[in-house]
């Protein structure tokens, strides 16, 4: 070989290679994951080293920050350096960066929704099989979250972030649009129904302004917060803990929401054909989320169906009272608050069921004998000699205890008013109605 040739060849060489290094290096560094990145990193370093026109600046910022001077060291010390960031970089790259394509599901899974209603005191609920699929919800946008694992019972090495579709372990009923799941690698994470939107189960959080056609009060946010928890309870029985479910995310909307959870839809299974999601909307637990996703037409249509059928939280109605003075007209009771939904479980905490009623007359009433009942004929006789005061007021529990001036005990073994509504009866001793006031 000429001298010629030799001479061009070392002219050519760190070009050519430093301007390979600076390009694989950011390829590398597009890529997902902190791997990638930082070998990619590495790779552009060794590159701008190695490249002639570059070099001069690297070593100069190296100088100025470090006080080390590379341009004093010889040129193999040099190559020794350049090679070591080469093979460091090209160590720390992913060794699989290979996507398979998602598979493509065409029916999705079926969640049973079917409920028996009883007419007896408690939180009963009604439901009934509705109609069909998936669609989907953008729930304020909000970052996702890097998974660097694969599942090792396929051979889709996508991470979380990249997948749509997954079979998934229920480890938490959260409410009823909102579960944390075991994913199939092993993570975590926590899963929004798309497209729907649940009551919140406690009254101040509510937002009735956001149900059409319910108006904003005090009752319809403690009507709101009762069915928030009957739909709670509705998910716990379909999707209860332990069991697998199939999700999938909408690739029309947002993959994620504000909070950080993954917005899907939510089956029974990979052949179920209706989604969780739409099962609320059928029953009236739950409504339309304002945004945008694939399915919006079909959704916004089940809602209105389970409206105007008065479903669920749509049978929301003013309470009417119908209140009289008792027998010799000096006395005047109404009904003052009702806590039909107890904390946890009605059955289980009796003395959180409550009905709180008021002498609003100008003179004592006799109350003695006087009873009270449900809808169910669940009925409650007041003691003998109990008078409630004009102006004041007395909290009637389903539980037991001592009875005092201003509180009664029903001793009931369960749960009597209905969350969902119920029909509250005050007859005197005569079997005169004094009250029936519905909520």
């Amino acid at each position: 070989m000429t001298d010629s040739k030799v001479d061009t060849i070392r002219l050519v060489f760190p070009h050519l290679s430093g301007s390979i290094l600076v390009l694989a290096g950011l390829y590398w560094m597009s890529s997902a994951g902190v791997r990638a990145l930082l070998g990619g990193s590495l790779l552009v370093f060794s590159g701008l080293l190695t490249h002639p026109m570059s070099r001069p600046y690297v070593t100069d910022a190296i100088t100025s920050t470090t006080r080390f001077d590379l341009s004093e060291i010889s040129t193999g010390v040099l190559a020794v350096i350049v090679l070591a960031g080469v093979v460091s970089g090209t160590v720390m790259l992913p060794s699989d960066t290979a996507q398979t394509p998602e598979p493509e599901t065409t029916e999705q899974p079926e969640v049973d929704t079917n409920t028996n209603s009883t007419t007896s005191g408690g939180d009963n609920t009604d439901s009934s099989d509705g109609s069909t699929t998936d669609s989907t919800e953008s729930q304020n946008t909000g970052e996702g979250t890097d998974s660097a694992d694969t599942t090792e019972n396929s051979s889709d090495s996508t991470s979380v972030e990249e997948q749509t579709a997954w079979t998934v372990t229920v480890t938490d009923v959260v409410d009823g649009d909102t579960m944390d799941v075991r994913m199939p690698d092993g993570s975590t994470d926590t899963i929004r129904l798309l497209g729907v939107d649940t009551p919140e189960t406690s009254a101040s959080e509510t937002a009735p302004e956001d149900w059409e056609e319910i108006p904003t009060s005090d009752d319809s946010r403690r009507w709101l917060a009762d069915w928030g928890g009957q739909a709670t309870s509705f998910a716990e029985e379909r999707v209860s803990t332990g069991s697998e479910i199939y999700i999938e995310v909408d690739e029309e909307a947002d993959r994620r929401g504000s909070f950080d959870r993954l917005l899907v839809y939510a089956y029974q299974d990979e052949e179920a054909d209706t989604s969780f999601n739409l099962r609320l909307l059928e029953e009236g637990y739950a409504r339309v989320y304002d945004s945008e996703f694939s399915k919006r037409a079909e959704f916004d249509l089940t809602e209105i169906q389970a409206r105007d059928a008065e479903k669920g939280a749509w049978g929301y109605t003013e309470p009417t009272e119908d209140s009289s003075s008792d027998s010799s007209g000096s006395g005047s009771l109404s009904v003052a608050n009702v806590h039909a939904d107890a904390d946890g479980n009605d059955h289980e905490n009796l003395d959180d069921e409550y009905i709180v009623f008021e002498n609003t007359g100008g003179s004592s009433l006799d109350m003695g004998g006087w009873t009270i009942s449900d809808s169910a004929d669940h009925t409650y006789t007041v003691p003998s000699g109990f008078t409630l005061g004009a102006g004041e007021s007395v909290t009637v529990y389903t539980g037991s205890g001592s009875d005092s001036d201003t509180e009664l005990y029903w001793g009931s073994g369960g749960a009597v008013w209905n969350n969902s509504g119920d029909t509250i009866i005050v007859e005197n001793e005569d079997g005169e109605t004094v009250i029936e006031y519905e909520y």
